[in-house]
């Protein structure tokens, strides 16, 4: 359930510090024997209908007003069965491992590594390894959808038919070069690693924003270094007591180490006050 719309605003939306925090209100219930569930719905606005099954495709019908004791028929589709297993770079199996399936779904591997998806849509479906799942974000100004994770797979999936997928976990390098400003090493800089979002857009990130988030201070030298780095695309941002403003970077990770130095420009410094006139 979403804020009702303001009129003073185009497009009838809230500004972002106006945004009101609701709590996302649901009704649910479990199919009997035949098939035939009752959910009451106490609400008049539109409603997000979604039937879930562990062995069914997932079946989301658009949003829309009910009406009293209005009847569903709802016809699900088994999918097909993808087992995935992931490896290291020796062809290791990788327990503990992270599996989406585009980008959305996801589970864990066992102990062998696998991990079996059941009642995937028929279709070109990637699937994509990390060492542990992202927290979850909210965007709140439109872009278009990230990219597959690196190191992700196209499988074929069809109605009925079970298919296997072997995904190599790429990997981790680290992060190392020297923070200076004005040509002198900068001690104590916090340098933040932080996934690169999605262009022109605003994240709202609740809890860690992921796995790859890393920050560490410089050393008497300016120098730092940032271990267990996925390959992918990143912003690294430097920050500093004695600096009112962040500068960031973007930054791509593609081998076991990156070299990123960031020479910071001249800090200015601002005095802010009331002028009165005599």
């Amino acid at each position: 359930r979403t804020p009702e719309a303001n009129p003073g605003v185009p497009g009838g939306c809230y500004p972002l510090y106006q945004q009101k925090a609701y709590r996302q209100v649901e009704w649910g219930a479990s199919t009997g024997s035949d098939g035939a569930a009752l959910v009451d719905v106490n609400t008049a606005a539109p409603a997000n209908v979604t039937v879930r099954h562990p062995d069914y495709v997932d079946v989301a019908l658009e949003r829309a007003r009910y009406a009293f004791d209005e009847v569903l028929e709802v016809r699900m589709d088994r999918g097909g069965r993808v087992v995935a297993t992931v490896v290291d770079a020796s062809g290791a199996p990788v327990a503990g491992a992270s599996v989406t399936c585009d980008g959305d779904r996801s589970l864990t591997t066992d102990a062998d590594g696998r991990a079996v998806f059941e009642g995937v849509a028929a279709g070109n479906r990637v699937f994509a390894p990390s060492r542990e799942a992202r927290q979850p974000q909210m965007v709140v100004s439109g872009a278009a959808a990230p990219a597959p994770a690196a190191g992700g797979e196209r499988v074929r999936v069809r109605v009925g038919e079970e298919v296997a997928v072997t995904l190599e976990l790429a990997s981790q390098g680290a992060v190392t070069g020297v923070v200076t400003e004005r040509g002198e090493p900068l001690a104590g800089a916090r340098v933040l690693l932080e996934p690169a979002r999605p262009s022109g857009a605003q994240v709202l990130s609740f809890g860690a924003s992921g796995p790859s988030d890393a920050s560490v201070r410089t050393r008497s030298d300016g120098s730092y270094r940032i271990e267990g780095v996925d390959p992918g695309a990143y912003r690294l941002v430097v920050s500093h007591r004695s600096r009112a403003m962040k500068e960031s970077m973007p930054l791509r990770v593609d081998g076991a180490e990156t070299r990123a130095d960031v020479a910071l420009s001249l800090a200015i410094h601002a005095l802010v006050g009331t002028a009165r006139a005599m």
